[in-house]
């Protein structure tokens, strides 16, 4: 059975022998989903300051405009996500090959 969507994002297949859907995405959102998926633990792991500045930032300056605040928001958001993903490129990686090196027998 196959199911295409009204605006042709995307192709999903059922496969009767494995049980499941295969979703079949265009190559670009394959990315964008491959790369929120890669930088997923980093960005929980280092969100919680920014939310708490944020946070601390509306609480002082309840009086700003509407605008200002959506705009602290979206940068906060940017931030969050250069957090993560520095921290993917310069802890998480290395720090998962060296121990796949140091801990899985070579063949």
């Amino acid at each position: 059975m196959q199911v295409l969507s009204s605006n042709n994002l995307y192709l999903c297949r059922f496969r009767q022998r494995h049980n499941s859907f295969q979703v079949i995405l265009p190559r670009y959102l394959y990315e964008i989903c491959k790369f929120l998926g890669n930088i997923s633990y980093p960005l929980y792991i280092t969100h919680f300051p920014l939310i708490y500045m944020q946070k601390g930032w509306a609480f002082l300056l309840q009086d700003a405009p509407l605008e200002q605040h959506i705009m602290v928001s979206i940068s906060i958001l940017c931030i969050a996500i250069a957090m993560a993903w520095a921290a993917l490129k310069l802890y998480d990686e290395p720090v998962r090959e060296w121990l796949k090196n140091r801990l899985l027998p070579r063949k």
